[in-house]
């Protein structure tokens, strides 16, 4: 086999009338394919344990120490496992309905208005929590400024007090001849680590059914004399 690698030029030939002396070809030889193999079941993403069984090794630290550069995912699995756990942890708990929720205390910080529009119109219900109180508040996005503001008894519960933001929009359409005919809890759409401290609904708000049933005015030039 050595003189075939020196006539190939992989190593060098020996000396003229020596009977040893060749260049060491062990990497060049039989055990290169060793290497081969090693390299394809790694870079394939086999265990060491495994592998080190198969070669013959007297531990896998030994297979490690010679062949761990030939893992180019190594330390990733590992990343991505945990960053899968905790995406899993941190899903959304399904949304409960609010209307099966009892809302909690509140006072009117400030009068909730809302702009004439064309009905049905839908309001964002957003509610934070500082310290133990909800602060939740009535908006139209993308119209920043809220449109009202009410403020909660302590609680930890961010679907009473969303209960309460809705409870707060339907006593003012109440007054004023409006309908909320849906409400829709948005938590489920959050991760859970964030629910303890904030929460969203969406309530649509509609015309009243008296109003809506009211006769369209006729123009002037019909009206009897």
């Amino acid at each position: 086999m050595k003189p075939a690698l020196a006539v190939a030029g992989l190593i060098a030939p020996r000396e003229e009338g020596a009977n040893w002396g060749w260049e060491d070809s062990r990497e060049k030889m039989h055990h290169r394919w060793r290497h081969t193999y090693a390299s394809v079941q790694l870079a394939a993403g086999e265990d060491p344990v495994s592998l080190s069984h198969w070669m013959g090794h007297a531990s896998p630290d030994i297979t490690l120490k010679i062949y761990a550069h030939f893992m180019p995912d190594r330390g990733m699995r590992g990343r991505t496992a945990v960053d899968n756990w905790l995406e899993a942890v941190n899903l959304p708990a399904p949304a409960v309905d609010l209307a099966s929720v009892e809302p909690l205390a509140f006072e009117e910080f400030a009068p909730l208005i809302l702009p004439v529009a064309d009905y049905p119109l839908k309001v964002l219900v957003q509610a934070a929590r500082f310290g133990g109180t909800w602060v939740v508040g009535a908006l139209m996005p993308p119209v920043v400024p809220l449109l009202g503001e009410i403020r909660t008894e302590p609680s930890g519960e961010p679907d009473r007090a969303l209960a309460a933001g809705v409870a707060w929009v339907r006593q003012h359409c109440e007054r004023v001849g409006l309908a909320v005919v849906c409400v829709e809890n948005l938590n489920g759409q959050h991760p859970a680590s964030v629910r303890p401290y904030q929460g969203f609904a969406r309530v649509t708000v509609a015309a009243a059914r008296a109003m809506r049933e009211l006769p369209p005015k006729l123009p002037e030039n019909s009206l009897a004399r």
